[in-house]
């Protein structure tokens, strides 16, 4: 129940994010794109699952999913340092810019 729940929640979040850098003319396009890379990976995810539990054992299914969790982890602390560092950068150059600007005035 909890874990529906959630997903009602962070699905429709996911959706919106993946499509808010879009322009609004395409916006509909973007969630038809979203729509079928989430359909494929809900084919595609169980299928490899019993790929891995019929070649190996059905705990490989546990450790595959649980490496790839941490390996998005680690993405998103990567990709979430990066986007920092630039909004620091652009703000520091904004901030020197409009010191030029006042100084030169």
């Amino acid at each position: 129940m909890f874990n529906g729940f959630a997903k009602g929640l962070t699905i429709p979040l996911l959706m919106g994010m993946a499509i808010q850098t879009i322009s609004v003319e395409k916006r509909a396009t973007a969630m038809g794109v979203f729509q079928a890379v989430y359909a494929i990976g809900i084919f595609i995810g169980p299928f490899i699952a019993g790929m891995f539990s019929h070649t190996f054992y059905f705990a490989a299914v546990f450790y595959v999913a649980g490496m790839a969790g941490f390996i998005g982890l680690m993405l998103t602390i990567y990709w979430r340092r990066t986007e920092a560092d630039l909004v620091k950068n652009y703000l520091e150059r904004s901030q020197s810019m409009e010191k030029t600007l006042h100084s030169d005035s």
